[in-house]
Parts: C-alpha cells; structure tokens; sequence
C-alpha cells in the first residue's frame, strides 16, 4: 500500500512540476503574436491615394487628430481603419479631408486594447503653411469670407449669406456632451437661377450644380452667457469645382 500511495505521490509532483514549466517557461523567447508590445511607429502621408498611413503593433484603434493655433487640446478627426496586418506589423489608413483644415498639426494616437493611449506621432510637417502645401496645394480651393447680407461671386456662381438659423456650439471653456453646430441659409445663384438652402457646418461638403461648398470657420466663438444675432457672424467657405476628381 505504502509503494501505491508514494508512487501516487510521485507522478502528483511530476503534474504539478510540467504545469509550473509550462506556465513560466515555456515560449518566454516567443511569445505569441498579440501578447508583444503595443506600438505606433510612424504617421505618413499616401499622397497616390491621399490618405493618412499608420504603422504599429498590437493596436485596438488609431485615431486621427488635429490641433490649431488657437487650441490647447486637439480635436478628434476620425478613426482610421486597419488595412492590413502581416508578421506583427499593422497598416492603418484614413483618407485626407478634402478641404484643408485651419491646422499648425496633425497626429495619429493609437490605444491598446485596455483604452491606454500609445503616442502620439505626428506628419513630419510643421505649422499651417507646410501642412498645406504638403496636404491640399494641388487642389484649387477658393475661400469665401462673408457676414450677414455679403455676396461671393466667381463666374455663373453665386453666394450670399442670407441669415443664421441655428448656433448650437458648445460654448468655449464649457464640457459639453455634443461640439453643436452653426447653420447658415444661404442663396445660392448658378446659371441664372437662385435657390436658399441651409447649410451647417458639421455636415461637410455640398454639392450645388458642379460646384462644392463647405462651411469651414465661424466667428466669432461661442461664449457662455452671450448672445449673438445675426449680423455678428462671419462665415468662411471653401468652394471648388475639383472634389469630384479625388
């Protein structure tokens, strides 16, 4: 009984060893791929298919950001999506906006799996000039500034800015749940005919005939506890006839 009970003993410690070998030593050297590092390497620009291209490791989410001069904080572009993962290494990608924005920088910040942020890597262009030059130079924008009752015109073209509808911003200083947005009614001339139509400026670009307008700045900022009419605003937008050729 006494040799059925150590040899019970022995292969108990012979189970409980291999179980401590596996668990501590074994793929020390090689661990499996997901259970490395969480890296971001590189944040460049896809000028052939204009879009952002990111580069790392491990990565949950990649997200594009901005940050102008007038802002501590940057403020969230979008979220890129992961193109290709090969031996460890992932690509993610986002396309370029297609109307430049008022920028000094634009970065990638990717996250681990736990929400931990991993960056960030900015473009290796500084400041708005060369980000502009680098982004957007080739694409033939033309800008309009204009306040209540002002006109742009360029060819059969026609803007005017007939009143503001709307001014939901969240107020400067102030956390709010939603950015809010303004909306313009504008008249648009194209072709010698007119037509009002309201535009906001979270809704990117709209198409009018074979032109494009966006509306890109508001002025002033939304201030807590200060109303503004509609004579106090100006409204910049970016027009082009080029978009459909991205």
């Amino acid at each position: 009984m006494s040799k059925i009970f150590l040899g019970i003993v022995i292969v108990l410690v012979l189970i409980a060893g291999g179980w401590w070998y596996y668990n501590n030593q074994a793929g020390v050297d090689s661990p499996a791929r997901g259970e490395g590092e969480t890296t971001l390497e590189t944040f460049m620009v896809n000028e052939t298919d204009r879009e952002f291209v990111a580069t790392g490791s491990n990565l949950a989410r990649v997200e594009v950001w901005s940050k102008s001069e007038l802002e501590a904080e940057g403020e969230r572009l979008g979220e890129m999506s992961l193109r290709l993962e090969e031996a460890g290494v992932q690509t993610w990608t986002w396309p370029i906006p297609k109307y430049p924005l008022a920028t000094v920088e634009i970065y990638a910040l990717g996250f681990d799996d736990a929400g931990q942020e991993i960056g960030p890597v900015s473009l290796p262009f500084q400041g708005s000039e060369e980000l502009y030059n680098a982004l957007w130079l080739q694409i033939p924008f033309e800008e309009a500034e204009l306040s209540l009752g002002e006109t742009y015109t360029s060819g059969d073209f026609s803007l005017k800015l007939v009143d503001i509808a709307e001014d939901s911003r969240c107020p400067e200083g102030v956390e709010c749940i939603q950015a809010g947005r303004v909306t313009a009614d504008l008249e648009i001339g194209l072709e010698g005919r007119t037509e009002t139509i309201s535009l906001r400026s979270d809704e990117g670009e709209r198409q009018i005939g074979d032109y494009y307008i966006n509306l890109i700045a508001i002025d002033p900022l939304a201030r807590e506890g200060v109303t503004l009419s509609a004579a106090d605003y100006t409204l910049t937008f970016y027009i082009t006839k080029e978009l459909s050729k991205l």
